[in-house]
């Protein structure tokens, strides 16, 4: 039996960990992504040290039942130990276990691409790489990440505008200090762009904008805090006797946690969600209300997966429409040392943050212009980077990944909406028009749709692909009658 892991970030290695633990599971495994990004993915890779994990040291690594992998990895290896680490160390402790995993038996590595698959007659599944290579495996795992930033000025091609910004150090080399800066996006991405802008560039201003306004909460004080109401329990008890779960009864439960832990979440809503001065030094004054409130949010990601599983999709769209953004604010804080470079580029009118820029313009000169929703120009810069987070609406059939555009085109997977890529969330299986769902092809990512859109949890990612698994192994054992041995 033979299986293709297709992208070697985050997902990919939790998949080739978890297959090699099977015991029902032993034979050939083959790995596919670029040399650059075999091991750690786009996030983790060689970049700028002032991009940071915005997860504290003794909270993130790859096991979710051991914390503290990573701090006892930076202790074997000597690297000093910050509260918050440079996100490329965090990608060489990835790339040192994936090393470790490639050297066991049966596994092999391919550096480049896949660009197609094809389902046979026996249903097994045809993978041909951009050397048009073509292998046949019995299943296969799409690990993917995160599809391409959106460019929704239509500023692709300037030169002076970055649409892709990772890696930062290549994409934003030519800066300098003489610079202003425009910033598309507030969130995570944004923010890693602001602070090379400023720290690496010395840029004179740093102008940060998007539609909602709103920046991610700030990182608190993690506490065990467990749901009481709404439990993966509650909605498997429910589903006992019911077809689908109302959104209405998971609101339900999420306010009676919120009332049995005395949170409000309006006013906690109110109060930290936005980009003001005054909001961020809030924000840092009440760590540890924040924490709470963020850890409780963390602890409902089990629960609200499973609940989402049993939506309608009128109510899967409602919940994308009316609540995914705030969860999206809770569950991806930014780190506290972050907020207090911001703070002071604030004050020293360095960086200025907004929601008012309706359209921008190339000027005669070069550079770019801003304009606001009354059409008039409010600021005039030399470079523009896009800091939009991953594309989601796939229905354009508009991608720059050559494999995601295939199997639109084959029809082997479907848009859900606008909220990213269709696939039976209880199994991860790809599922589309032409032959239904495909029980040997999953998919991770941040493409898919659902609650893990934009979700990057090491932890989630790690339960869930030990979870998906075991359920294909099973599969594969029944159908394809592999032997235990």
């Amino acid at each position: 039996m033979r299986i293709a892991i297709v992208g070697m970030g985050v997902s990919g290695i939790n998949v080739l960990y978890h297959l090699k633990k099977e015991e029902q599971f032993t034979d050939e495994i083959v790995c596919y992504d670029k040399t650059l990004q075999f091991g750690c993915g786009l996030p983790y890779q060689e970049d700028y040290p002032v991009l940071l994990v915005n997860s504290r040291t003794d909270e993130i690594s790859l096991f979710h039942d051991d914390p503290k992998h990573f701090r006892n990895w930076l202790v074997a290896q000597k690297i000093p130990i910050k509260e918050f680490m440079p996100r490329s160390i965090f990608g060489e402790y990835l790339s040192a276990f994936t090393s470790e995993l490639i050297q066991l038996p049966d596994v092999s590595y391919r550096s480049e691409y896949v660009r197609k698959l094809e389902i046979n007659a026996d249903d097994t599944v045809s993978v041909i790489s951009e050397s048009n290579e073509m292998m046949c495996f019995d299943a296969v795992f799409l690990c993917l990440g995160h599809a391409p930033a959106e460019d929704i000025y239509g500023l692709s091609g300037h030169e002076r505008f970055v649409e892709q910004p990772y890696p930062l150090m290549q994409t934003t080399e030519a800066m300098n200090s003489s610079n202003d800066i425009a910033i598309i996006g507030m969130g995570l991405t944004a923010i890693d762009e602001a602070r090379v802008s400023l720290l690496e560039h010395n840029a004179k201003t740093v102008t940060m904008f998007s539609r909602s306004g709103l920046l991610p909460t700030i990182r608190g004080i993690t506490t065990d805090i467990l749901p009481v109401e709404f439990t993966e329990k509650a909605v498997a008890d429910y589903l006992e006797h019911h077809t689908n779960l109302p959104l209405e009864q998971a609101v339900e439960w999420f306010v009676k946690d919120c009332n049995h832990y005395g949170f409000d979440y309006v006013g906690l809503s109110q109060r930290f969600e936005g980009h003001s001065l005054k909001t961020l030094e809030d924000g840092l004054e009440n760590l540890e209300l924040l924490g709470r409130f963020q850890s409780y949010c963390s602890a409902i990601r089990e629960s609200l997966q499973s609940a989402w599983i049993a939506f309608t999709r009128e109510d899967q769209m409602t919940f994308s429409e009316t609540y995914e953004k705030h969860y999206i604010l809770w569950s991806n804080p930014m780190a506290t040392v972050v907020v207090k470079d911001m703070i002071e580029w604030i004050k020293a009118d360095r960086l200025e943050l907004g929601d008012d820029i309706a359209k921008i313009d190339v000027a005669k000169n070069g550079r770019f212009e801003l304009i606001n929703r009354e059409g008039h120009p409010l600021k005039s810069v030399d470079w523009v980077l896009n800091g939009t987070g991953s594309q989601k609406n796939f229905e354009t059939f508009k991608t720059r990944q050559k494999l995601v555009k295939d199997l639109l085109n084959q029809r082997l997977i479907e848009p859900f909406s606008t909220r990213g890529l269709l696939i039976d969330p209880a199994t991860d299986a790809i599922a589309g028009s032409r032959f239904g769902q495909l029980p040997q092809v999953i998919f991770f990512g941040q493409m898919v749709s659902g609650i893990d859109f934009q979700n990057n949890s090491t932890f989630t990612l790690n339960r869930r692909t030990k979870k998906t698994v075991k359920r294909l192994v099973d599969y594969l054992r029944h159908w394809k009658k592999i032997e235990k041995r």
